[in-house]
C-alpha cells in the first residue's frame, strides 16, 4: 500500500540532520511497530505496563557508551519537533536498545523500561513520521517517513542494526537485535480490478492485473467472500460475474524475500439488489460464522454504497457481536472497527450521519432494531430505538445519542436485511471529537446489570452522589455547587425522555453517564447518554420494574423508583426536587418538550418520516427473514396508537397529578418583525399566535429577539394578570396564575453602521452593550435613538487615554471622551476609536555581591542596589557591567527578557515588560595550562583562534570556556582526541577537533594524532610527453612522479591527452582500476606500493565518403554527409553538381549534409548520379585536401 513520499520535506530537513554531532547523532530509530492490534487477529501482540496494546518505536545506540537522552524529543509532526520530551533519567545503554510506547498518555511516572510518548501514530495517515530530535527542538537526528503501511503484527526496521536498509519483520525484535530476525523486502503488489464495485445492470467480466508484473507473482482469488490463501484458485483470465458477488484477490510471491500482498476486494451487485437505502457490504472468511451466532472477532472487509449503487468507501477491520437478548435472533447486530493497524485505512472517511458534520469514523454499529426486530420479536416494529434516538436529537435534548441512519446489509454477497447503523457514544473518539475529552481525561460510567467505569473511575461520581443525597438541596449554596458538577438539564432530559416513552429497561440496564476533566473542553459536568431504547412504548420485557408500562403511566414514575442499578440517579433527582430553582427548571423543561418535540404533531410526524424511509425495503426484509407486511404494519400501528394516547392530555394530566400543578394556556402574539424565546422554544412571526401548555405559578422566561430592521418596544398582556418590572426589557421572567396572552411589540427603527477601532493595535478592547469585541476593526449596525454603552478595557501595561468619533465628535461621549465608561446615542454612521497608552515599567537592577562591581544604566552609574528605574516599553535600555579590581564579570540574569549573549559586559535591548536584572561577578581565578600535540610533528593547536604550533603554555581563567582547534600538519595525520591530565572538560566532547575547554586546576591538555596508513606509488605516461594524469583532481607536475597516497581511500585518477593524442588504457602492477582499464577516469583503493601508467596513442586523420543515399522519407539514410576524424572545422566546403555541371548544393558547415533538394528549395532531384567536390583541412598537419567522386541518389 504505497503512499506518496514527501521528498521535498525530507530534502528540506537534510541540513538539520547533517548538523547533528556527537554520540546523540549516532542513536537512530531502529524499529517501529504501527500494527500492534490487541486481538486474536494479531499473532504478535505486545502489551505495555498498563496492559494495553500500544504501538512503539525503538532506538538503537551503536556506540560503546551509554547515551543520556534526557531533553531529546520524539514527534510524529514535523511542524512540532519538540512534541514529546525524554524525561530526566532516560538512558539508552551502550550497544543497546530503548523502546518508547506511542500511547498518547500524559504524566506517566518515570520508568526507563516503559517510557510513554504523548502521541499516537497512524500508519495510514498522510505525512505520518517518527522523528528523533535533539534537545534544541530543531535539529532532527533521525526521521522515518511512514511511506508504506505494514500488515498486522509486522514491524519495519533497519537490517542490520543501524544500517540504512529498511525491511519488514514478521516477528518483532523489541529489546533485541534486528540481526536475529528474518528480513523481508516488502509485500507483493496489490491487484487491480477492471470493473468498478457497485451495481451493474447485467453480467460482467472482471480482469485482474497487478502493477509491475513478474513471473514470481501469482494472483489468487475467491468469489465467496473469504480471503484468498495459497489454496485459492489461480487467476488466469477474465472472471464472469452473473449474480451479486464479493470478489477478493491477493498476490502471492515465489520469491521467499517477498511477503503476500495486501488484499483487494469489490462487491458487485446485480439483479434485484438495488435499494432506496445505502448498502453496507461486509465480507470475510468467518463473517457468516459471527452472524450465525458464534461470538468471534473475524477479519472483515467493509464497503459503503450510496443509494445509486456507487461505492463511496472501503476499508479493512474487524467485527464483533452487538446485542444481548437480540443475539438470540437469526438477524443479529454487529460492531465494526476500522483498523489502521492492518495497513488499509484508519477510518471510514465519510459523513455517515446527516445530523453530524463529522466525516471520519473508526467504529460504528449495525442494529437490526434489537428487541424491536421484525419478525423475530413479538410486536416488533423495527423502529423504536432509532425513533427515540433521532427524536432526542432533532428535539435538541441535552443528551448524547447514538446518531442513527438506516441501511441494508450484505454479508459475503448475501442480502442480510434492513439495519440501522449508529455512532458509538461509549468510545473516546466520540468524546474527543465533540467535546475535546480523550480517554485519559474523563470518567465514563456504564450500568448494564453491574456498574463499571469504562474510562477513568467511579469515585468522583460516588462523591457527588453522596453530597447531593447527604445534604439539604433546598439550600441554594449547595445547589449552586451541584450545578458546577452536574449538567442538570441533561439529568432532566434523561428522566423526561425515558418517562415520556415509558422506558422499561433503564437505570439498572442500558444506562451511561460521564464527564470530562479537560477544562478547555466541553462536558465538564456529568451528563447522560441514551442507550438501547427499544424496550419502550409498552414493548418488550419490563426489566426495570416500572409500575405501569401503558400509555397512561405517570411522568413522575422515574424518580419515584427505588434506585434501580444502585447508582443513585433517582435519589439524586428526588433530592434536587427539594430545590425551588431545580423544580421550576424541571417543570418548565418538561413543558417545553410537551409543547415541541413531545407534542402529538411533532412526534407523529417524526415517526411518519422514519417509517417512510424503511417501508420500501421491508418487503425484501420479510422475504429474507419471514413475517408479512400486514403483520409488520399492525405492529407499527400499535406504536402509533401508544404515542397518540400519551402525547395528548395524558401526559399533561400526569404532570398535574404528580406535582400538584394546574395547567394553563400561554399564548404568544408577535406584532412586527421579531421572535420570542420562551424558555427553550423559539416562536417566529409565522407561528404567531402560538399557544402552549405551561403550569400556573411556575415562573418561565421570555426574551424578545429583534430581527430585520425592527427594534423591540414593549411587552403587553391581553389576557390574564401579569405585572412587569419593566415592560421594555428584552428579557423578563413571568409567573402567571392562570392562562395568559402576551404580546411582544416590535417597531421599525433606523440602523447605522459603526466601526470600532483600538489604537495602538493590541493595546486593549472595547465592550459594546455588555459584549467584548475581540477583533478589530469591528463593524456593527446600531439602532438610532436608544443609548448604547461602551467600556474601554486596557490590556495589562496599558492605560486608557480617550475616545475619538470621526462623525459625531467628542460630544458623542457621555459624560466625556476621557472617561473609560461612556454612553452614546447614534444619529448617523460613525467610526469610534479607543486610544490607549503604555504605562512605564520598573527595571530592578542588582549586583550579586556588593563591592564586586557596579552597573551603568543608559550612561549613568547606579549607586544603591537594588536600584529601580522606570522606562516605557518599546524604549532601548543599555546596561554595562563594571567589575571591581580583582573581580571579573560572569553574566546577567533576567526574569522576563531573553538573550543569547548574557555573558557580554554590554547589553542593549528593547524593553518589553518589567524585569528583575542581576549582574554576577566573581573573584578572578586563573591557572597555568600547557597545551601540546602528541606526537609533536603530527599537528598544531589553535587557542582562541591563534595558531600556537605544537606547544603553548600560559594562564587561563576558570570563568569562561576557551576555544581549541586541533590541526593535522599533513593529510596522513589524523586527530583522534583531546586529553586532560587534571579534570578539564571538553564541549561538545573530546572526540571533536573544535571544542570549548573548561579548566578547573593547573592542567596539561594534549591533542592526540595518529598516522594514517599510506603507500608510495609511481605514476608514468606512455609515450612520454603524450599527456598528463590528474591525481585526486590535481594534475601531476612531472613524469614519472613518485609520492605517497592514503591507503584504501578510493584514490581518483584521470588521464588527460595532449593535442594529437588520445587515451588508450591504464596499466598497474597490483591493483585493478575501477570501473575498467579502458576508462579515462578511474579509482583505486591503494593497498600496496604500485606503479600506475596512462597509455596514449596518436590521433589519426581520416575521411569517409558514402557513394549513395536514399532521401525517400523513411527516416533511414536520408542525408549525404562525409564523416571522419581530426578535421579542422575552420575550413570545409562541399559542392554537389548534376550531370550538366550545374551546382545544385553547396555548404561550408561541416555538420550540414545534403537532403537531395536543389539549392535548398522545394524541388527535389530525381534518382541519378551526381558529382561531389569536398575540401577538408587536416587538424594535425593543417593541410587542405580535396576529394571528388560520384554519389548516387536512390528513391
Amino acid at each position: 500500500m504505497n503512499r506518496i513520499t514527501v521528498w521535498s520535506v525530507i530534502m528540506g530537513l537534510l541540513c538539520s540532520i547533517l548538523c547533528a554531532t556527537g554520540a546523540e547523532a549516532q542513536v537512530v530509530i531502529n524499529e517501529f511497530m504501527a500494527t500492534n492490534l490487541g486481538n486474536n487477529l494479531n499473532p504478535n501482540q505486545i502489551q505495555d505496563n498498563f496492559g494495553q496494546h500500544e504501538d512503539w518505536v525503538e532506538l538503537y545506540n551503536p556506540t560503546g557508551a551509554p547515551v543520556n537522552l534526557a531533553g531529546h524529543h520524539l514527534t510524529d509532526r514535523l511542524s512540532n519537533l519538540s512534541k514529546w520530551t525524554f524525561p530526566a533519567g532516560s538512558t539508552i545503554p551502550a550497544n543497546g536498545f530503548l523502546r518508547v510506547w506511542l500511547s498518547g498518555r500524559i504524566g506517566v511516572p518515570f520508568d526507563n523500561n516503559h517510557l510513554h510518548a504523548n502521541f499516537r501514530i497512524g500508519q495510514t495517515q498522510e505525512n505520518e513520521v517518527i522523528a528523533f530530535v535533539a534537545p534544541d527542538g530543531s535539529t532532527i537526528l533521525d526521521v522515518n517517513m511512514i511511506e508504506e503501511t505494514s500488515q498486522v503484527g509486522h514491524t519495519r526496521g533497519r537490517y542490520p542494526d543501524g544500517a540504512d536498509n529498511w525491511v519488514v519483520f514478521t516477528q518483532p525484535t523489541v529489546g533485541a537485535s534486528n540481526n536475529t530476525a528474518t528480513p523481508y523486502d516488502g509485500y507483493a503488489p496489490t491487484p487491480v480490478f477492471s470493473q468498478p464495485a457497485g451495481y451493474h445492470g447485467g453480467a460482467i467480466n472482471v480482469e485482474i492485473t497487478i502493477p509491475d508484473p513478474s513471473p514470481d507473482y501469482v494472483i489468487r482469488y475467491t468469489l465467496d467472500g473469504s480471503f484468498p490463501t495459497q489454496a485459492s484458485p489461480v487467476y488466469n483470465g477474465p472472471i464472469n460475474i452473473s449474480e451479486t458477488t464479493v470478489l477478493m484477490a491477493a498476490t502471492f510471491s515465489n520469491n521467499p524475500n517477498m511477503l503476500r500482498g495486501f488484499y483487494e476486494w469489490s462487491t458487485f451487485f446485480l439483479g434485484m439488489d438495488q435499494h432506496t437505502l445505502p448498502a453496507f457490504s461486509v465480507a470475510g472468511t468467518q463473517v457468516l460464522t459471527l452472524l450465525g451466532g458464534q461470538q468471534i472477532v473475524p477479519l472483515t472487509t467493509m464497503e459503503v454504497f450510496n443509494e445509486n449503487g456507487e461505492r463511496i468507501s472501503k476499508s479493512l477491520g474487524d467485527t464483533n457481536k452487538h446485542g444481548n437478548d437480540s443475539w438470540a435472533y437469526q438477524q443479529r447486530g454487529i460492531d465494526w472497527i476500522d483498523r489502521d493497524k492492518m495497513g488499509y485505512s484508519g477510518y471510514t472517511e465519510l459523513q455517515l450521519f446527516r445530523m453530524k458534520d463529522k466525516a471520519q469514523f473508526k467504529r460504528y454499529m449495525f442494529k437490526a432494531a434489537a428487541n424491536d426486530n421484525y419478525p423475530f420479536q413479538n410486536g416488533g416494529a423495527h423502529i423504536r430505538d432509532a425513533y427515540v434516538m433521532s427524536l432526542s436529537q432533532v428535539g435538541n435534548l441535552d443528551l448524547d445519542e447514538r446518531t442513527v441512519e438506516f441501511c441494508v446489509l450484505y454479508a459475503n454477497g448475501q442480502y442480510w436485511g434492513v439495519y440501522d447503523y449508529r455512532e458509538k457514544v461509549d468510545d473516546w473518539r466520540f468524546t474527543e471529537y465533540y467535546y475535546n475529552q480523550n480517554r485519559f481525561q474523563m470518567d465514563f460510567i456504564k450500568t448494564w446489570g453491574g456498574t463499571w467505569a469504562k474510562y477513568g473511575t467511579q469515585q468522583n461520581w460516588n462523591t457527588l452522589r453522596n453530597f447531593i443525597t447527604g445534604n439539604d438541596m433546598s439550600d441554594q449554596v449547595n445547589y449552586d455547587y451541584v450545578k458546577t458538577q452536574l449538567n442538570v438539564i441533561s439529568l432532566i432530559d434523561y428522566f423526561a425522555v425515558n418517562t415520556w416513552i415509558v422506558a422499561s429497561d433503564w437505570l439498572n440496564w442500558n444506562t451511561a453517564w460521564w464527564r470530562g476533566y479537560n477544562q478547555f473542553g466541553g462536558a465538564t459536568e456529568w451528563r447522560y447518554t441514551l442507550w438501547d431504547m427499544d424496550a419502550a412504548f409498552g414493548h418488550y420485557i419490563n426489566y426495570t420494574g416500572i409500575p405501569n408500562t401503558g400509555p397512561t403511566a405517570d411522568p413522575c414514575f422515574g424518580h419515584q423508583l427505588n434506585n434501580p442499578g444502585g447508582q443513585g440517579h433517582t435519589q439524586i433527582f428526588s433530592a434536587l426536587l427539594n430545590n425551588e430553582e431545580f423544580f421550576n427548571t424541571y417543570i418548565n423543561r418538561y413543558a417545553d418538550l410537551i409543547n415541541s418535540v413531545f407534542s402529538c404533531e411533532f412526534s407523529i410526524a417524526h415517526l411518519d418520516s422514519l417509517i417512510g424511509i424503511i417501508e420500501p425495503e421491508m418487503p425484501r426484509q420479510i422475504q429474507r427473514w419471514g413475517g408479512s407486511m400486514a403483520g409488520w404494519q399492525n405492529n407499527v400501528n400499535a406504536l402509533y396508537n401508544f404515542i397518540e394516547t400519551r402525547c395528548a392530555e395524558v401526559i399533561i394530566e400526569g404532570m398535574e397529578d404528580c406535582y400538584d400543578l394546574t395547567a394553563i394556556d400561554v399564548t404568544i402574539v408577535i406584532e412586527g418583525e421579531g421572535e420570542v424565546q420562551l424558555n427553550g422554544i423559539t416562536i417566529t412571526p409565522g407561528d404567531s399566535p402560538w399557544t402552549g401548555t405551561y403550569f400556573a405559578e411556575v415562573p418561565f422566561d421570555l426574551t424578545a429577539i429583534p430581527t430585520g430592521d425592527d427594534a423591540f418596544q414593549f411587552w403587553e398582556t391581553l389576557v390574564g394578570n401579569l405585572e412587569y418590572d419593566d415592560e421594555t426589557e428584552l428579557s423578563i421572567t413571568v409567573n402567571p396564575d392562570g392562562s395568559v396572552t402576551i404580546v411582544a411589540h416590535f417597531i421599525p427603527v433606523e440602523m447605522y453602521p459603526v466601526t470600532f477601532w483600538v489604537e495602538p493595535e493590541g493595546s486593549g478592547f472595547i465592550e459594546l452593550n455588555g459584549e467584548t469585541i475581540l477583533n478589530y476593526p469591528y463593524t456593527d449596525s446600531l439602532t438610532a435613538g436608544p443609548t448604547h454603552n461602551l467600556v474601554a478595557i486596557p490590556e495589562p501595561g496599558w492605560a486608557f487615554s480617550h475616545w475619538e468619533s470621526t462623525t459625531h465628535g467628542p460630544i458623542l461621549f457621555d459624560p466625556s471622551d476621557t472617561t473609560d465608561v461612556v454612553s452614546i446615542i447614534i444619529e448617523q454612521s460613525d467610526e469610534i476609536t479607543a486610544h490607549f497608552y503604555l504605562l512605564p515599567v520598573d527595571l530592578v537592577i542588582s549586583v550579586e555581591e556588593p563591592g564586586m562591581g557596579t552597573v551603568i544604566f543608559n550612561g549613568q552609574e547606579l549607586e544603591d542596589y537594588p536600584a529601580t528605574v522606570e522606562i516605557v516599553p518599546g524604549n532601548i535600555a543599555q546596561l554595562e557591567a563594571v567589575p571591581a579590581e580583582g573581580y571579573e564579570f560572569v553574566g546577567w540574569t533576567f526574569q522576563n527578557h531573553t538573550f543569547s549573549n548574557l555573558n557580554d559586559l554590554f547589553l542593549s535591548f528593547e524593553v518589553v515588560t518589567f524585569d528583575s536584572i542581576v549582574a554576577h561577578f566573581q573573584v578572578i581565578t586563573i591557572f597555568n595550562v600547557v597545551v601540546m600535540t602528541e606526537p609533536a610533528e603530527f599537528g598544531t593547536v589553535e587557542i582562541h583562534g591563534v595558531d600556537e604550533g605544537s606547544f603553548w603554555q600560559g594562564m587561563l581563567s576558570t570563568l569562561s570556556t576557551h576555544p581549541l582547534r586541533a590541526v593535522p600538519s599533513h593529510e596522513f595525520y589524523e586527530f583522534v582526541g583531546w586529553q586532560s591530565t587534571n579534570g578539564g572538560e571538553f564541549t561538545p566532547n573530546a572526540d571533536m577537533r573544535n571544542v570549548q575547554l573548561q579548566i578547573f586546576n593547573e592542567d596539561t591538555i594534549i591533542a592526540q594524532f595518529i598516522e594514517l596508513p599510506n603507500f608510495p606509488i609511481t605514476v608514468r605516461v606512455e609515450p612520454e610527453g603524450s599527456g598528463f594524469v590528474a591525481l585526486d583532481w590535481s594534475v601531476l607536475p612531472q613524469y614519472p612522479w613518485t609520492g605517497n597516497v592514503l591507503a584504501m581511500n578510493n584514490t581518483h585518477f584521470k588521464a588527460l591527452p595532449k593535442n594529437e593524442w588520445e587515451f588508450s588504457r591504464w596499466s598497474t602492477i597490483y591493483h585493478a582500476p575501477v570501473p575498467s582499464v579502458e576508462s579515462d577516469e578511474m579509482r583505486i583503493n591503494i593497498a600496496v606500493p604500485d606503479e600506475i601508467v596512462a597509455h596514449f596513442v596518436p590521433r589519426e586523420y581520416a575521411v569517409y565518403i558514402p557513394n549513395a543515399f536514399t532521401p525517400d522519407g523513411d527516416g533511414v539514410n536520408e542525408i549525404f554527409r562525409p564523416l571522419g576524424n581530426e578535421w579542422d572545422p575552420s575550413h570545409f566546403r562541399m559542392q554537389i553538381f548534376n550531370r550538366a555541371g550545374k551546382m545544385v548544393f553547396e555548404t561550408t558547415d561541416v555538420n550540414q549534409g545534403w537532403n537531395g533538394s536543389e539549392a535548398g528549395g522545394q524541388y527535389y532531384t530525381q534518382p541519378e548520379v551526381y558529382v561531389y567536390r569536398i575540401e577538408v583541412k587536416n587538424a594535425i598537419s593543417k593541410e587542405i585536401k580535396t576529394y571528388m567522386g560520384h554519389i548516387t541518389v536512390i528513391r
